[in-house]
């Protein structure tokens, strides 16, 4: 792995077949070999994986990003007739966490070039050794051939940003034209503050008839205002939820599929390092409010506000008491955690720790996000919420312990190798492949995307239809005199809080959190 340990960007150059690349082809979908090496397609950007990953094999990994923003995949379809052929590679999207173990890539030297393995243990593989003309590139299990070995070449980073006239080479080898039919998309796009931030309600859809470059920029500049100079912001591709974002520097893909673009501003920090940039903490909500009687009747929310609160279901109570604080519970349950707060640890048993009623650990993965709060630090300003962690021993027995350095019941070595957690809920291989492909990260959370969810003050959730919306109206409507009001609302970690603490003691938990007068 030292290989990538020193690069951002890399090309992979077959050993036996020394003239081809491997190459993002232009339908955003195959790769191939490439004889051409100077074309951008050739070169993927090299992104570090960090920490245990279910399901696969030892790190540390690498994802590789090619040219169009996706990522070299070992799919699950066969490559050939029988089982030694191995597996399609492919480019797809990024759209679940952890990543699955078909987009993780290792490289181990073998004589004079490296292989590169993938999470399941496959090897990728040149094709055509005898028929020259094949290009096609699988991912097979090792048979020591040497047409799984590829020269890594590191491409150092552009000096400077390519202008709209002096682009790099791409690929064109299309004999006929595309028509119109072929190319015609929706674009989702969104402007990035200076931070390089943006909310996941902000995103926008144009469609474009050309995959031109220079034609996008021009339309993003249209469409976001006078103030929007086309040589002045440089288009991203977010190719699904969890993906890095990548800088466009070339035509968009053949095809009809939709793509997400970021735009940035040139001079911005976003700008000089887009891949620290990404959505903000927050969700946008509109409430549709009563302004005289300042009472929220219901609330329409996309998937990340309802993950959030049925996320709240997922809290131990002593987690709760300690998000929203002891001191201003309602009932005994704050005076019962001040108890143990104060408790003299002489009476505690020996192999017990307060930390474990006071702070217990929360067992969903992903608890920490939906709820909006910070990662786990080691100083005193971390998330309050820690996380669940299983440990093994060196020679990985069939045992696991909550706490670190216990001692394994079966060889007696301590148990300080953390393993990952797999929940029963977890997606499956087949529903992660599915979901990134579709590149939205439904595979996350509780509910499905691209519906709208109807929220009412009491936290009631239901999908939006006009005739439940209505229904309610008229309901809350009745010998009233009411004025309907939209208002938009950003909930962040504080927000989130109050609605955890209102939804304890109202059933006017969005009235209380959102029109309530400050004190």
């Amino acid at each position: 792995m030292e290989v990538f340990q020193v690069a951002h960007f890399v090309r992979l150059r077959s050993s036996v077949r020394s003239s081809r690349y491997l190459a993002a082809a232009d339908d955003g979908t195959s790769v191939f070999l490439c004889g051409r090496r100077g074309v951008h397609n050739a070169v993927w950007a090299v992104e570090p994986v960090i920490g245990v990953i279910p399901g696969a094999s030892a790190g540390p990994y690498v994802r590789l990003r090619g040219a169009y923003g996706r990522y070299l995949v070992a799919t699950n379809y066969g490559a050939g007739r029988g089982p030694s052929d191995g597996v399609v590679a492919e480019q797809r999207d990024l759209g679940v966490r952890p990543t699955p173990p078909g987009y993780l890539w290792q490289a181990f030297r073998r004589r004079d070039s490296f292989v590169l393995r993938n999470g399941a243990g496959r090897y990728l593989r040149a094709n055509g050794r005898f028929r020259r003309w094949h290009k096609d590139v699988s991912v097979a299990g090792d048979n020591a051939s040497t047409m799984m070995q590829w020269r890594v070449e590191v491409v150092p980073p552009m000096a400077s940003r390519p202008s709209l006239v002096d682009l790099p080479a791409q690929l064109m080898h299309r004999t006929n034209p595309p028509v119109e039919s072929d190319l015609s998309r929706v674009i989702r796009y969104v402007r990035a503050d200076n931070a390089g931030r943006y909310g996941e309600q902000e995103w926008a859809p144009v469609r474009v008839n050309t995959n031109n470059l220079t034609h996008l920029r021009l339309t993003m500049a249209e469409r976001l205002g006078q103030n929007c100079d086309a040589g002045q912001i440089t288009l991203c591709v977010r190719a699904g939820r969890y993906a890095h974002l990548s800088p466009l520097l070339v035509d968009l893909p053949m095809g009809n599929n939709p793509i997400h673009i970021v735009v940035l501003n040139h001079g911005t920090p976003a700008r000089e390092n887009p891949q620290t940039m990404g959505s903000r903490s927050k969700i946008s909500l509109k409430l549709l409010v009563d302004s005289k009687s300042k009472k929220v009747l219901f609330a329409e929310a996309g998937k990340e506000f309802v993950d959030f609160v049925f996320s709240l279901l997922t809290l131990p109570v002593g987690a709760v008491v300690k998000l929203i604080s002891a001191g201003t519970m309602q009932g005994s349950i704050g005076r019962l955690y001040q108890s143990v707060e104060h408790i003299n640890a002489s009476y505690l048993l020996p192999n017990k720790d307060r930390a474990d009623l006071l702070q217990p650990k929360v067992l969903h993965p992903d608890a920490r996000e939906l709820l909006l709060l910070q990662p786990e630090s080691g100083g005193a300003g971390g998330s309050p919420l820690a996380r669940f962690k299983l440990y093994t021993c060196a020679g990985h027995c069939t045992t696991a312990a909550m706490e670190a350095k216990a001692a394994c019941p079966q060889c007696k070595k301590a148990m300080d190798t953390e393993v990952a957690l797999v929940l029963p809920s977890a997606s499956s291989p087949a529903q992660s492949s599915a979901a990134a492909s579709g590149g939205d990260g439904e595979s996350s959370g509780y509910v499905k995307g691209l519906v709208t969810y109807m929220v009412t003050d009491g936290l009631e959730v239901t999908p939006m239809s006009a005739i439940s919306s209505i229904t309610l109206i008229n309901k809350f409507s009745v010998g009233k005199d009411v004025e309907l009001a939209e208002k938009y609302v950003s909930i962040a970690m504080d927000e989130g809080l109050g609605i955890l603490k209102a939804a304890l003691r109202s059933d006017t938990v969005l009235s209380d959190v959102f029109l309530a007068k400050k004190k």
